[in-house]
């Protein structure tokens, strides 16, 4: 099951990247990163839980031109970096992620609702007009993700409503129901259950 799954992950990377670069080929330039192209862990359909960390976007330098298989080796050993010494990094976003995997028998995967970002250290996160462009692609990339693992939860650090509402239409009707003004369901909240 586990490396049918993984080549259904593949061949909707092959197609979503397809679509980006007709859709949207100016997000593909040593300006902006390599596409955050998840990897399914091994242990992920053994596991009791599998949970699937949903962060806004990357950050810092990142080689634009990476091929779909050397993104999800750089996701893979990123994540495992981060979980197993990454101690050191100080953001909330991973301290946040490695409390989830102290847990007991949970298998975690990472991936970005905004699958690319601005390469660098300051100013990663995308333009609004950028967000736009890179969820115009006809395969709502997040949705197929959730789709093909089928993760028991799935937690957003974060979300941007645009892109949330391009990928996910049925949770962002859930959280902002009244359009992307209205922040009723979860302004007050540091935690939503959905």
């Amino acid at each position: 099951m586990l490396e049918e799954k993984r080549r259904q992950l593949y061949e909707l990377y092959k197609g979503w990247e397809n679509e980006l670069k007709s859709v949207c080929p100016q997000l593909i330039s040593e300006k902006y990163s390599h596409p955050y192209y998840l990897h399914i862990p091994d242990e992920w359909f053994t596991a009791k839980h599998r949970i699937l960390v949903v962060g806004e976007e990357g950050f810092g330098y990142k080689q634009f031109d990476l091929s779909i298989s050397e993104a999800q080796a750089f996701n893979k050993n990123y994540l495992l970096g981060q979980l197993t010494h990454g101690a050191d990094n100080h953001s909330p976003f991973w301290q946040r992620v490695r409390k989830i995997a102290a847990c007991t028998d949970v298998s975690i995967a990472w991936t970005n609702l905004d699958m690319i970002h601005h390469s660098g250290r300051k100013g990663c996160a995308l333009k609004k007009c950028e967000r736009m462009a890179l969820h115009q692609t006809p395969t709502p990339i997040l949705s197929e993700e959730i789709r093909i693992l089928e993760p028991d939860i799935v937690v957003y650090f974060g979300w941007y409503g645009i892109s949330l509402q391009a990928e996910l239409p049925e949770v962002f009707q859930m959280l902002y129901p009244g359009g992307l003004r209205d922040y009723s369901q979860w302004k007050e909240e540091k935690m939503k259950v959905i």
